[in-house]
């Protein structure tokens, strides 16, 4: 299984891409497993979990392999009545995917190639994902 996840990414999109390491922390029977990011504290979450299901055969179909990985970062925002009291909350980012067992590698990293652009579209993120316009 896997122990260590290390992402290299550039978190604001300016300075160069980095290391960004995430620490198993716990599995969850054969199918869940949990990661600490660096700046996860006793207070303050900063997680990676991966959650996978095992296909379902149905009669000459071999069924359908599902998979999600999240994170989850606590951010301080302000209160809606008191904008200097700040308040805990969590940004979750999700991505779930399903993939009929024989699909091939190419067409899985075709659809995570489109992924990968939607995500760098800053437009669309801050029109759909941010501001809940579609």
């Amino acid at each position: 299984m896997i122990d260590n996840i290390v992402v290299n990414y550039s978190p604001d999109r300016i300075v160069e891409p980095a290391d960004y390491d995430y620490n198993k922390y716990r599995t969850n029977g054969v199918n869940r497993s949990t990661w600490h990011g660096e700046a996860h504290s006793s207070t303050k979450r900063d997680e990676l979990s991966l959650l996978v299901s095992d296909p379902k055969a149905s009669g000459n179909f071999n069924g359908v392999r599902k998979s999600t990985v999240k994170i989850t970062r606590d951010q301080e925002v302000a209160t809606a009545t008191d904008m200097n009291v700040d308040h805990l909350a969590p940004l979750i980012g999700a991505i779930s995917f399903s993939v009929p067992v024989g699909t091939s590698d190419a067409s899985v990293m075709d659809i995570i190639e489109c992924l990968r652009g939607l995500l760098n579209d800053q437009n669309f993120i801050n029109s759909a994902v941010k501001n809940g316009e579609i």
